[in-house]
């Protein structure tokens, strides 16, 4: 929730000033928002924030690296000095975001406040606030390579530490040395503080908690070895279902084969007035925007892969379901191929999922495997750094213009042999040292995510007039679920 515009501000000593008036305001804005919440309870929470706000404020006003575990303000302050940008990995959070950012600024989207993402920019002159998602930012880094236009950068979200992520940390840490008067934000609910206080020199840590209500933790194991998830899922819903038919449910899955998987199962349940939205990376916007508006006397059993881990926040959710795994990309050096498969979450991931409520009442998380399961699973996710081939991160970074791999400041630099090991890939495959064409840099460079032995098999099939023949088979050996969805909606092109 986001506090109305000088609601707050800091004295001269650091103390927090309050304006009771507007809090007054907000308050008889939101206390009757149809979900129950008493008009002192919602002062309180304002209260709260307004504590926690101040903390930061004064934080941010001392040291341009501040980072913040478990909040985020509206962002409105310093932005008369310059453009804010706010930089997270997803689209859907960053356009999420914008939305309600703009609702309470009270300005039109792409106005004060407007966001950038792919193929899609809703930003204009007046643009003061800006939401864009990393790879966003890291391309304006390529024709402004000091990011002038802003005086302030948040980087949300920053545990997920994507590839583009700590590339933006490595940047931003050379960017300081040469502009020590930009402010730089890093937050996250459940990051390694420590370690990235350490990457910046000793950054201020702020800790403000952002869960207002008790969640309880429930660990309900599988029954034996031959449970399925959907049957595992639907007696935990069950459960859930004698204790309170009408809150809404957020169940966390691998992928879209499992959602779809457990939502088949659950209809057979026939739950009374129920609704099975399913949430993944592949829907329409106007099918994701209907999580956000769900129908008036219905309960919602929300089915969602990681994208609402922290990507977005769905309203109204009481109770959490959490499988315990994820769809989680890692490079196999034996076999020299990069695969999405299955694994158990972290600790750090788990604790994200039981956030998802306890926002606007009490709630309850079951995790759907036992206690010892979680103390013995890896306290954080491990970075994309180290779960990717470095033959395509060199390429990547050289095509951003930093510094060679082994030079470039990373918060976990990955081994010199695995470096070396990268460097040696690519000459064997001729993708350095050669005198690359630039149609064919251009071709490795858009293709970057994918494997870099099939970037030079396209490279190759291009250079000899073969690449409409031979695509489709480097396509489809990355992009199996798509191809299939294609051939059930019996579209027979590829």
């Amino acid at each position: 929730d986001v506090l109305p515009y000088g609601a707050i501000t800091v004295g001269e000593k650091g103390e927090v000033l309050a304006d009771m008036e507007a809090m007054a305001e907000y308050v008889a804005a939101f206390s009757d928002d149809g979900r129950g919440v008493q008009s002192e309870e919602m002062m309180r929470s304002a209260m709260m924030k307004a504590k926690s706000l101040g903390k930061i404020i004064a934080a941010h006003c001392e040291d341009n690296t501040l980072l913040r575990g478990g909040y985020i303000h509206d962002g409105r302050y310093c932005a008369e000095h310059g453009h804010k940008g706010i930089c997270s990995e997803s689209e859907w959070g960053q356009i999420a975001r914008d939305l309600r950012l703009a609702e309470e600024v009270g300005c039109e989207l792409g106005g004060y406040v407007g966001y950038q993402v792919r193929f899609d920019d809703r930003t204009g002159a007046d643009t003061r606030l800006k939401l864009m998602t990393d790879g966003i930012l890291l391309a304006e880094t390529q024709d402004d390579r000091d990011l002038r236009q802003y005086h302030t950068i948040i980087l949300d979200e920053a545990h997920e530490r994507s590839l583009n992520i700590d590339f933006l940390l490595g940047y931003m840490k050379l960017l300081l040395a040469r502009r020590p008067e930009l402010k730089l934000i890093i937050s996250s609910a459940t990051m390694d503080a420590g370690s990235f206080s350490e990457f910046f020199g000793g950054a201020p840590v702020i800790n403000v908690e952002g869960r207002t209500y008790h969640v309880d933790m429930h660990y309900m194991p599988p029954r034996h070895s031959e449970e399925e998830q959907p049957d595992h899922v639907c007696r935990a819903v069950q459960w859930l279902s004698e204790y309170d038919a009408k809150g809404d449910v957020l169940v966390f899955l691998p992928g879209e084969r499992e959602i779809r998987d457990c939502a088949a199962e659950l209809e057979r349940l026939d739950l009374p007035r129920t609704d099975i939205p399913p949430l993944f990376a592949r829907l329409g916007l106007s099918e994701q925007q209907r999580i956000f508006h769900p129908a008036k006397g219905r309960r919602r059993i929300v089915l969602a892969t990681n994208v609402a881990e922290t990507s977005l926040t769905i309203p109204g959710i009481i109770y959490v379901i959490d499988s315990g795994e994820a769809r989680i990309s890692r490079y196999l050096p034996g076999r020299q191929i990069q695969r999405l498969q299955v694994e158990p979450i972290s600790q750090a991931s788990a604790r994200q999922r039981a956030g998802r409520c306890g926002r606007v009442t009490e709630g309850v998380c079951i995790r759907l495997y036992s206690e010892t399961d979680f103390e013995n699973r890896d306290a954080f996710t491990d970075p994309e750094i180290k779960r990717s081939a470095l033959a395509g991160v060199i390429l990547r970074m050289a095509d951003l213009k930093l510094p060679p791999l082994g030079e470039f400041p990373l918060p976990d630099p990955p081994s010199p042999r695995l470096v070396n090991e990268g460097y040696k890939t690519l000459r064997e495959i001729g993708a350095i040292d050669r005198g690359l064409p630039i149609f064919e840099m251009i071709i490795l460079n858009s293709l970057w995510e994918r494997d870099v032995k099939l970037r030079m098999l396209v490279v190759f099939q291009t250079s000899v007039g073969l690449c409409c023949q031979k695509c489709p088979i480097g396509t489809g050996q990355y992009h199996p679920g798509q191809l299939r969805h294609q051939q059930q909606r019996g579209n027979g092109e590829l």
